[in-house]
């Protein structure tokens, strides 16, 4: 019975192999391909890696994701006739401020860049608040 239905099925499928042409196998194959644009060299360069890259603990063997590095924490101190107080000294537009430049600063705010990102940094409205005031006497 095996013997039969394999029979059947190979000499189905040998006909239908045996009634298309060249041509017609070409046509269809075309037919499901698609063009690809691709990406030029800017984009490629601009993506970022997408793999993590796991740390081994030495004392127990585990896999650890890696811990982020955010160097871009930068916290203003204060803010007092155009200038603004970060990483422990008074800095003026125009001025590097780690990796950034400092664009503008306002009276509660500092707009800094790198080319590529812009940060803009608040000093809060609440009343323990880092803005310094001078009153007359």
């Amino acid at each position: 019975m095996k013997q039969i239905v394999l029979t059947i099925l190979s000499g189905t499928a040998i006909l239908c192999a045996t009634s298309l042409s060249v041509k017609d196998i070409d046509t269809m194959v075309a037919k499901i391909q698609t063009t690809r644009s691709g990406m030029n060299a800017a984009q490629f360069e601009s993506v970022s890696d997408p793999f993590i890259y796991f740390e081994v603990n030495s004392t127990t063997g585990a896999f650890m994701a890696p811990k982020e590095q955010n160097d871009d924490t930068i916290i203003i101190g204060g803010i007092m006739n155009n200038k603004v107080y970060i990483d422990g000294s008074w800095k003026r537009i125009g001025e590097k401020v780690g990796n950034y430049t400092i664009r503008s600063i306002g009276v509660n705010t500092v707009v800094l860049y790198n080319g590529r990102k812009i940060k803009k940094l608040f000093i809060s409205n609440k009343k323990d608040n880092n803005l310094i005031k001078i009153q007359g006497r």
